[in-house]
């Protein structure tokens, strides 16, 4: 067989397999990958209420840790699963412990480097959701974990973006984090806080579902983020919330990180990889324009290679990448001049890789504009702040990438 013929056979079998791929029972949702630090001096607990895509009879908690330096003890943890948003503390409820390998303190793993995340992933617990006695349809569940010891802690959230308005959603996406100082987890009825926070060290859950999950992640910079939308949903929830049916659900774990390179999102996709929050489908732009302040030779050879890494981690462990052009940007935020060739030059690479059965989105082409001094310019009704896709280009990217990642998940 010659190697034209060979290597589309290969891509074939590729197509095949992923054709194929059925959904899972575990399901996994990540609220967000951009970190921050919390003066943990004062022993404190700190609260997530949030709501799944599918009922479950078990869970997991996510923790995570961006510093090396940091020591974390998760000193004691429970759960509770709840009827109702009317009360997102549930003192009240059944609470249950939660270990790690069968013990109460939970020692937090720590990441390679600053740019890195570490996710600690507790025991699986038994617990049971309830079905709602309010309006919802989605299953919630509280989490607690008493953390002491610490001056230092890493927490999602980077103490200036603010979060508290996903803890009034109504449709079905509720994320609540509040905090209180003291022990509320041994008994918690002493819980009396009320007010929301944006920073938690509790970033996820993952649950045995009593239906078909689908797990999509998003690694990037802040577009993977979402920056320019509803803070921490971006076109990855978009493209979750679409593809999401009453017999599959699909989660989706947003772990963009605002202001990353691509040598630094790549090492987090790998980290991701090689751990137990790996996704199905793992969608991750093809290069950021946080790598330079004007595209170089180097650059583009540079992101390449870790574009590359990553797509042949996605193979080794069976997770399906979903890859996406680099968009273009208004010359008031990133004048690129006449080296933004070099841009629309790799973005053609990266669309080459389709022949060899590479899922990729042409997002570059749906968000440009008319091209000035060299350089292809981003329209404001796409992105008014002239980087971040705004709900018009956001829907325009998920557009594009749903059915990439409803192929990539066999739906």
């Amino acid at each position: 067989m010659d190697p034209v013929t060979l290597g589309m056979a290969k891509a074939d079998a590729r197509k095949r397999a992923r054709d194929q791929r059925a959904p899972g029972n575990i399901g996994q949702r990540i609220f967000g990958g951009r970190m921050g630090t919390y003066d943990g001096s004062t022993a404190t607990t700190f609260q997530v209420t949030c709501e799944l895509q599918q009922h479950f009879d078990a869970i997991q908690l996510i923790f995570a840790n961006h510093n090396a330096a940091y020591s974390l003890n998760a000193v004691q943890c429970k759960a509770a699963a709840l009827p109702s948003a009317a009360d997102l503390n549930g003192n009240s409820a059944a609470w249950v412990p939660v270990t790690k390998m069968g013990m109460n303190r939970m020692m937090l793993t720590t990441p390679l480097s600053g740019d890195r995340i570490a996710y600690t992933v507790s025991d699986m617990i038994p617990l049971a959701s309830v079905p709602r006695s309010d309006a919802g349809t989605n299953p919630i569940v509280v989490i607690r974990a008493y953390m002491t010891n610490n001056s230092t802690i890493s927490v999602v959230g980077n103490g200036t973006d603010s979060f508290t308005n996903w803890a009034t959603r109504t449709d079905g996406r509720l994320w609540a984090m509040r905090a209180q100082t003291g022990d509320q987890v041994t008994t918690p009825t002493t819980w009396t806080s009320t007010t929301n926070i944006s920073q938690s060290p509790i970033v996820g859950v993952r649950y045995l579902a009593r239906g078909k999950v689908v797990n999509v992640m998003a690694v990037g910079d802040s577009i993977s983020d979402g920056r320019g939308t509803y803070l921490g949903e971006g076109f990855g929830g978009l493209v979750a919330d679409r593809l999401s049916e009453d017999d599959i659900a699909v989660e989706y774990s947003n772990c963009g990180w605002a202001g990353q390179s691509t040598t630094s999102f790549a090492n987090r996709a790998m980290d991701i990889l090689q751990s137990d929050v790996k996704p199905d489908v793992l969608m991750f732009p093809s290069n950021s324009p946080n790598n330079e302040t004007n595209f170089t030779a180097a650059g583009i050879v540079s992101a390449a290679a870790h574009r590359s890494r990553v797509l042949a981690e996605c193979a080794r462990v069976g997770t399906v990448p979903v890859l996406w052009t680099l968009i273009p940007c208004s010359p008031a935020v990133h004048d690129w001049g006449a080296t933004d060739a070099l841009r629309v030059a790799d973005n053609a690479a990266v669309l080459a890789l389709r022949q060899r059965g590479v899922l990729v989105a042409d997002t570059a082409t749906a968000l440009s504009g008319p091209v000035v001094g060299g350089q292809v310019g981003l329209p404001a009704e796409y992105a008014p702040d002239g980087i971040h896709p705004g709900d018009l280009g956001s829907a325009m990217m998920a557009d594009l990438l749903e059915p990439l990642v409803a192929r990539g998940a066999g739906l």
